[in-house]
């Protein structure tokens, strides 16, 4: 499925940051915690431009340039320019590429030893029937040229010179978006691709060299240039999916290297010495260094002290160094002897790691990076410095600790709007999933019943009820009413979902309903339904026919897997996987094959309106997608949801985290604050305007606000001067594509309707904290779907199984 969003760019201004030091320990008591000798703090250089997307970026150690798009709202036209920033805080340039048209961008880019830039330029033109015509005549039968003329042309060609230096004059002083179309304009009858290298003067912008390197490719017609490097020699690495192609300066091909099938190139670049390295994966992520002489590959890198393995962003250090930067950290790796040291983390300096387009080291010890705000509501490009500062010179805060499995890009924000506006505290991040997911969820639960418990504590991944018991949270509810925060103004079927014996121990900013869809006609215009239900319904029609994927494993994970706690009362520790449904789920489940085979012949959309899929699961985060379901159904659907004994079947799913806090916490007020920043009025209402939201805001009069806005119109100005209302974005789905635009009261009220019967939280032990239930369920039932075992001695075991597992971990 594709989202497509039209997104209004704005550039920021951004002031520094102070770093926050770490001030109390765990479990109630002050402890000193272990104190850094330095920092990195952040401060902004202003740039003169406004950016809206940045498409590649270089650094020759004094100067960064950049390739960037404006759009010029008005106009409606936009164009790529070249930035000059110089790192010394010099004054800053821009140069037009005049030889740069419209069709073409610039995919890659490096500098060589002369300054120049050497741009990998890609374009897409259109071929009229003119040109076509010309260029079959250009020929004889026999495949001779004809004769030209004395200016070096054919005839035709000549005549459609002259022609084209006319309408230059006549349009001259006008762009190409700017040209009044005739009615009559030609129509393309074809598209010709090129593939170019350029050597562009930054100065001017002016192309010193340009060569076609299609055929350096085997596939020309197709080629693509992934990334680029080049060496100290000025040697031109190029690389695609799994190949390096090694060019001479002047772009003549000298080899190839192929890295097999089997492997995928993730990057290029190159070191401080000049040498070029790929990063690749093959049963596992290498990186090796690319010798040209040779054309081979050198031994991998086996880097000491680096976490994670060699994964992340590379970017060329000073000296023998190499920049590596990762989800929440920078290193610098000393390739003279392979080891490496953590420099700092992005968030320390309230930094979003996944914006970071360029990073590089001065010769005074700073770090720069270039950070394109591409996941933040309000967009924009900015460089910021990064200076080694001693500990006693650092604004000092309390750290609150963040524990999550992974942490979202919306949550990532939050983290650092807080970090940024609190003079007080200072969150870190800890992610438990970032090396080993599986090492990772058995470390968070033992950190939660023990001394390390975090102060803050997203509750996704987790099975929630069972810890909620173990009074591992705190009740949030004493805190809001402390605060003046009425329960009133948020949804309260959410805060129904977050609660335990009336207490609520998590709360979601942003949620969306997880549910399953079915044909009203079918099952009618409900809300929920119980096991029973579901599996008469699906057995009075064709059992193949209920879900589009549908296998064994599939039927598991929508009757058990998603509804667990159907079986399993944690409180009191009793299971019933021995029951009469679970029995019948079994037999039902072994209908379906283990694999699943479609010819492909029909889409989602076909198959639904044609009764072949009758269950479609799905979660639903926004009024849009309500209408993009109702017109892929074609009529009314019924959001029946998961089979629940009391017909609770729709569940809450937070969209980017819930957030709890550790009742064993020793800073619960500067948890709280992140908390209450969160479902601040403030917050909610960022989330019912944003354009990267993707989820419904949990306070009530945000929600309105947001469906406002998808009741709004949107307006373009025809030729006639009329308002023609235009999409707000369009959905894409197989066979079905459809244009979104303003929505209906009806529709809103739909989606209030869909919101309101969610009074279930989907829990994350479905397949992550609880996956040794999974993993029971799945072992001991595959003898019973090959015929080896009864359904009756199945059941038998698995009971057994996953009471003894409750017992020890409840």
């Amino acid at each position: 499925m594709k989202k497509r969003v039209k997104e209004i760019i704005v550039l920021l201004t951004v002031c520094a940051a102070a770093l926050g030091l770490a001030g109390c320990g765990k479990n109630g008591q002050e402890q000193e915690k272990e104190k850094r000798e330095f920092y990195y703090v952040p401060s902004y250089m202003d740039l003169d431009f406004d950016i809206n997307y940045v498409r590649s970026s270089v650094a020759d150690g004094e100067c960064l340039y950049m390739m960037g798009d404006e759009w010029d709202e008005e106009t409606e036209v936009g164009q790529t320019l070249l930035y000059r920033i110089p790192l010394d805080g010099k004054e800053q340039s821009q140069v037009s590429l005049s030889e740069l048209s419209p069709q073409a961008s610039v995919n890659q880019m490096a500098v060589n030893s002369k300054g120049n830039l050497i741009l990998v330029v890609s374009s897409y033109e259109p071929v009229y029937e003119q040109e076509q015509t010309a260029a079959e005549e250009g020929q004889t039968e026999d495949g001779q040229e004809q004769p030209e003329t004395e200016e070096g042309q054919t005839e035709d060609a000549q005549e459609q010179s002259e022609t084209g230096e006319e309408q230059t004059a006549a349009e001259e002083g006008q762009t190409e978006d700017e040209q009044e179309q005739p009615e009559d304009a030609p129509v393309p009858v074809d598209y010709k691709s090129s593939l170019e290298l350029w050597e562009v003067a930054p100065s001017d912008g002016s192309v010193v060299n340009r060569k076609d390197i299609k055929p350096v490719f085997q596939d020309p017609e197709s080629a693509y240039v992934q990334g680029i490097a080049l060496d100290k020699e000025d040697h031109i690495y190029l690389c695609r999916e799994s190949a390096v192609y090694l060019l001479n300066p002047d772009g003549e091909k000298a080899g190839e290297i192929s890295l097999g099938n089997n492997c995928w190139i993730q990057s290029m670049f190159s070191a401080g010495n000049g040498s070029v390295y790929i990063q690749y994966y093959d049963q596992g992520s290498q990186i090796k260094p690319v010798d040209f002489q040779k054309k081979e590959l050198g031994e991998a890198l086996q880097v000491e002290g680096l976490s994670e393995g060699p994964d992340g962003k590379f970017f060329r250090g000073a000296g023998d160094n190499i920049i590596i930067s990762k989800s929440n950290s920078v290193y610098s790796c000393n390739l003279a002897d392979n080891t490496s040291q953590e420099v700092f983390q992005w968030l320390d300096a309230d930094i979003n790691s996944d914006e970071v387009e360029d990073v590089g080291e001065l010769s005074d010890g700073r770090y720069w990076a270039l950070i394109d705000s591409w996941a933040s509501e309000e967009r924009g490009t900015s460089l910021v410095f990064l200076t080694k500062t001693p500990a006693a010179e650092v604004e000092e805060k309390t750290e609150l600790v963040y524990a999550t499995m992974s942490l979202s890009q919306r949550m990532r924000n939050a983290v650092i709007a807080f970090n940024k506006s609190s003079d007080k505290y200072h969150i870190s991040v800890e992610e438990y999933g970032s090396e080993d997911y599986d090492a990772g969820i058995t470390r968070f639960n033992n950190d939660l019943t023990s001394g390390n418990m975090p102060d803050l504590i997203d509750i996704s991944a987790l099975s929630f009820e069972r810890y909620a018991g173990k009074g591992v949270f705190e009740d949030l509810y004493p805190l809001m009413e402390k605060d003046g925060m009425a329960r009133e103004d948020y949804l309260e079927n959410v805060l129904e979902a977050c609660e335990v014996d009336g207490k609520l121990y998590t709360i979601m900013p942003e949620f969306y309903v997880i549910t399953a869809l079915a044909k009203a006609s079918k099952v009618g215009d409900v809300t929920g339904w119980t096991m029973e239900e579901m599996l008469d319904f699906a057995e009075g029609n064709d059992a193949a026919r209920l879900f589009e994927y549908g296998t064994r494993s599939s039927v598991l994970g929508y009757c058990v897997f998603n509804n667990i706690d159907e079986y399993i009362d944690w409180e009191s520790g009793k299971c019933s996987f021995d029951g009469e449904d679970f029995r019948r789920v079994l037999e039902f489940a072994a209908k379906f094959p283990e694999d699943y085979s479609d010819d492909g012949s029909q889409g989602t959309a076909a198959k639904i309106r044609g009764d072949q899929v009758l269950l479609m699961q799905y979660s639903v985060s926004s009024v849009q997608e309500y209408q993009m379901l109702t017109g892929l159904y074609g009529e009314k659907i019924a959001f029946v949801g998961y089979p629940n004994r009391e017909r609770k079947s729709n569940m809450v799913q937070s969209a980017n985290g819930s957030v709890a806090i550790g009742s064993k916490s020793a800073n619960k007020e500067g948890a709280w604050e992140f908390v209450k920043y969160l479902i601040s009025q403030e917050y909610q209402d960022s989330l019912a305007e944003g354009s990267l939201s993707w989820g419904f805001p949990i306070r009530k009069d945000s929600l309105e606000k947001k469906f406002e806005g998808d009741m709004t119109p949107e307006y373009n100005t025809d030729e006639d001067g009329k308002q023609v209302e235009r999409p707000k974005t369009s959905w894409g789905w197989d066979d079905f594509d459809m244009d979104i635009y303003a929505a209906t009261p009806e529709e809103v009220e739909e989606v209030r309707k869909v919101i309101a019967s969610a009074v279930r939280l989907a829990e994350g032990s479905a397949y992550s904290s609880e996956q040794e239930l999974v993993n029971i369920i799945t072992e001991e039932t595959e003898p019973f779907f090959q015929g080896q075992k009864s359904v009756e001695d199945t059941v038998s075991i698995i009971q057994n199984r996953v009471q003894t597992y409750v017992n020890e971990n409840s």
